[in-house]
């Protein structure tokens, strides 16, 4: 190890024991039980390995990189059109650009890996656990979606089709290619960990101690130079402290609605990915907005309620 490394580490542990040995460590549940601060920091030693094999494949060929950024832009695209509803709502719009460009649709997070990277055994003496296990879970997405989208830039590598960027690219081409890669038992890995996202959201980004545990934490992150990380959980504090409803009801449709489209795929169908969402799901949207439109009138209507009476 360098004498940089050294002192970093030795700095790193000196800052921590002096700011944050007072705040408690947070423990987090999820389908398998208990999650502790050392089976947290093995997953994110994965999710960091994981990374840089992929890294290391994309700089090893600059045709494949090329084509995995004109898939990611059109996917991109795509889920934009599809649930435009949803991002062009006063009340979700903020929560559903959170979950689809921070999450799912392929989001370039090398700056935040490599700010984990340096800090990864300390991770969970900074922040609580919880809140790590989010920030966990949303790489583990980014890097699950950035090695299937490897797979099919090397598929369209080997199948030299001639598309040059992603309006040249059309669904059918899409499709095709994706359903030649196939890989759908790990597409629904990948929808399965949306699932859990939003169920992890609602638990923990909307509980208060977390809140000020994370606004405790923020400033010797800060001095530990993680600004990327801070901002990364910030930007998720405040998408969901905006919402009006439950956060795991709107990445439950999100997720069921990407579902269908993969088993319809799975099955043969074509022409699935420029299609609207289906009807059941349209109404589950219609419903969703409904309630989100009430309680945000309802939420404006009782703040100013309490501001006049607070004036009064």
């Amino acid at each position: 190890m360098s004498l940089k490394n050294r002192l970093f580490k030795r700095g790193l542990a000196t800052l921590l024991s002096r700011e944050m040995g007072a705040l408690p460590v947070a423990r987090s549940m999820d389908n398998e039980g208990e999650v502790c601060p050392f089976d947290l920091s093995r997953r994110l030693d994965e999710v960091m390995a994981r990374h840089t094999l992929c890294k290391n494949r994309l700089n090893g060929s600059v045709e494949l990189r090329a084509r995995v950024a004109v898939l990611q832009e059109w996917q991109k695209s795509r889920v934009a059109r599809t649930y435009h509803r949803f991002l062009h709502h006063k009340a979700l719009g903020q929560a559903t650009r959170f979950v689809l460009e921070e999450a799912y649709a392929g989001p370039e997070h090398d700056a935040l890996i490599a700010e984990i990277e340096r800090v990864a055994p300390y991770l969970v003496r900074i922040f609580p656990v919880p809140l790590v296990q989010i920030a966990c879970d949303i790489l583990m997405l980014n890097v699950i979606t950035l090695e299937l989208d490897i797979a099919l830039g090397e598929a369209w590598t080997a199948e030299r089709l001639p598309w040059e960027d992603a309006c040249e690219l059309t669904v059918s081409a899409y499709e095709d290619l994706f359903c030649t890669v196939g890989q759908f038992d790990r597409r629904r890995e990948q929808l399965g960990l949306i699932r859990k996202l939003g169920d992890s959201i609602e638990c923990y980004l909307g509980s208060q101690w977390i809140y000020a545990a994370f606004k405790v934490a923020q400033f010797p992150a800060k001095a530990l130079g993680l600004t990327q990380l801070v901002d990364f959980m910030d930007s998720g504090f405040m998408a969901i402290h905006a919402l009006p409803i439950p956060g795991s009801d709107l990445v439950s449709i999100i997720a069921e609605s990407e579902m269908g489209y993969l088993e319809r795929l799975s099955c043969g169908e074509r022409g699935v990915l420029g299609q609207s969402v289906c009807a059941e799901t349209d109404q589950a949207c219609d419903a969703l907005m409904s309630r989100a439109t009430r309680q945000a009138l309802s939420d404006e209507a009782h703040q100013s309620s309490s501001r006049k009476i607070n004036v009064a």
